[in-house]
């Protein structure tokens, strides 16, 4: 992957932190299209829910959620039961695995990095991997106040507001 995720030929040249972003836009819109068209009922649901399962289908694919049973309790309205499978998709062994693995191995570079500086290297150690999550979770909140989802449908209205004008003038 490249950037925030983006999939690519592993051959693929460096990219600026402007094409990183651009690429999430457009993944993140594709992940928006699939969840939209494989859970409808999300449409009308608090943009929490939609964006929980954005974030879902732009991880993990958008075939893993077609043929989820995840899908089938989102459709069912059965809330519920769609928390308790979504949360089979993000434990194994009972430890957070996506998180724990990518924060232990980014941890792991960053005390290598700072290993002259103790109080550095103190903070940064693997084992402060939940620390840094809840660190990265705040981050998230202060940078995307409407969410992800929120930001994306303010691009998507603002188009359509520029493409109507541009029919009418």
């Amino acid at each position: 992957t490249i950037g925030y995720g983006h999939l690519c030929d592993p051959k693929h040249p460096p990219i600026t932190e402007a094409e990183a972003e651009s690429y999430l836009a457009a993944d993140l819109m594709t992940a928006l299209t699939a969840t939209l068209r494989y859970c409808p009922v999300l449409a009308t649901q608090p943009e929490g829910r939609l964006a929980a399962i954005v974030d879902f289908t732009f991880n993990l694919g958008a075939g893993r959620l077609q043929a989820s049973t995840l899908r089938r309790r989102i459709n069912q309205a059965d809330w519920i039961s769609a928390v308790q499978e979504l949360r089979r998709w993000v434990y194994g062994g009972g430890r957070p695995l996506l998180a724990q693995n990518y924060l232990q191995d980014l941890l792991k570079l960053a005390a290598g990095a700072v290993e002259g500086v103790p109080v550095l290297a103190a903070v940064l150690t693997p084992d402060r991997w939940l620390l840094w999550l809840g660190v990265l979770f705040v981050l998230s909140v202060y940078h995307f106040p409407t969410g992800v989802v929120g930001r994306l449908r303010a691009r998507v209205k603002a188009g359509k507001a520029v493409k109507t004008d541009q029919a009418l003038g």
